[in-house]
């Protein structure tokens, strides 16, 4: 009944408003989950909060907090190790005052439900429902054998960020990997953590040339080129053209340094602008140091791409290895290099790989089939 009629009565006043709650339009998939909410509760008015873009009308606290970031986090911004804008978002000040003005601006209005992306504010109202997507945690670094512990936030962010988790009626995750972060570094009954995954904001709609596998073009994507382990993929390309002269490496999103042959750099692309490469690549590699759920990786494997990645994260929720890809370890250029050069030495079994990688994660990962799953569970606690 409540699918059918989408809304709560209110004395005799119809509810059919549910707010969407965002840190910020970007990245792309803040967008995602909001087009793909839409079209699972078309009878529904979504009332869309951007932090961000409140925060910038109050200059004041803009300076405030950033002085506060620079306050708790200064030797760790010096030493590039966490970058000003993730320190002006962590914050206590952040989290409070964010917080503050989300549940006053829920106040106003009568919503269905809340639904917050992201976990670095509490977008929860006492009373009204409230649903988390997100695809990580702070204290699942910890299980990534490369973080530096030095980035550790302190523990009065770690309480406010269980209280997200307690105050939610439901938390949607992107993994098994921040599922289980959720149960079992914040104690939350596992009943209410579900993991419904995450699309690919670059879908492909093209068809794909088969002859691309033996075109010996290797893939990278990513915008932060240390933690996506791009010193690793160099290192590991330098011996890859020791067997294979002719393969190339094309860099997209990053502007690194590079002295090796063979490599083409792009740097930072429209996301409009992204199918091409996908298109014409053989292989995707990602070596990351840390990755809660790369969506290039779905990408990827939307265009028929054999993945080599770091067995870390969400990677071992999508792939299977030697069957639609390789999982390797952090920080093992020679291993990487080992598996690339496998690939490449067969052309056959890429299109093997890719292949088997899309019939694998083509149904469950898409955004409509997360918003589906969200939708399932949201009506079902309603």
């Amino acid at each position: 009944m409540l699918e059918m009629n989408l809304g709560m009565d209110e004395g005799n006043k119809r509810i059919n408003r549910i707010a969407y709650i965002r840190p910020a339009s970007w990245p792309p998939a803040n967008e995602s989950v909001l087009i793909s909410l839409q079209k699972q509760f078309p009878q529904a008015e979504i009332d869309v909060i951007t932090i961000m873009e409140i925060l910038k009308k109050q200059p004041a606290f803009l300076i405030l907090n950033s002085l506060s970031a620079i306050f708790h986090y200064g030797g760790n911004i010096l030493s590039q190790r966490i970058d000003l804008r993730r320190a002006f978002q962590r914050t206590t000040k952040f989290f409070d005052y964010t917080s503050h003005l989300i549940r006053e601006r829920l106040s106003k209005k009568d919503y269905l439900f809340s639904f917050q992306i992201q976990s670095i504010f509490d977008g929860s109202l006492l009373g009204l429902p409230h649903f988390v997507y997100t695809d990580h945690t702070h204290l699942a670094n910890l299980l990534y054998p490369s973080f530096d512990r030095r980035k550790l936030l302190p523990e009065s962010w770690i309480q406010r960020e269980k209280a997200i988790y307690e105050n939610a009626r439901i938390v949607f995750t992107r993994s098994a990997h921040i599922t289980n972060s959720v149960i079992s570094q914040y104690s939350i009954p596992a009943g209410k953590v579900k993991c419904v995954y995450y699309g690919a904001n670059v879908p492909n709609h093209s068809e794909l040339d088969p002859d691309r596998y033996a075109q010996k073009n290797i893939l990278f994507v990513g915008i932060n080129w240390q933690r996506k382990g791009g010193d690793d993929l160099l290192k590991a390309f330098e011996i890859v053209l020791k067997v294979h002269p002719d393969a190339t490496l094309t860099i997209v999103g990053s502007s690194p340094v590079v002295n090796l042959p063979n490599v083409k750099l792009i740097g930072r692309v429209p996301i409009e602008e992204m199918n091409k490469y996908y298109e014409q690549a053989s292989i995707f590699c990602l070596p990351t140091t840390l990755e809660p759920s790369a969506v290039a990786y779905i990408e990827a494997q939307s265009f028929r791409l054999p993945l080599v990645v770091t067995n870390i994260g969400a990677a071992p929720d999508l792939i299977v290895n030697g069957e639609n890809g390789y999982l390797v370890d952090v920080h093992n250029p020679t291993q990487l290099a080992i598996a690339l050069i496998r690939l490449l030495d067969d052309p056959h079994l890429c299109e093997q790989m890719g292949n088997a990688g899309y019939e694998r994660t083509h149904e469950i990962y898409n955004w409509d089939s997360v918003a589906k799953r969200m939708k399932a569970q949201i009506l079902a606690s309603l």
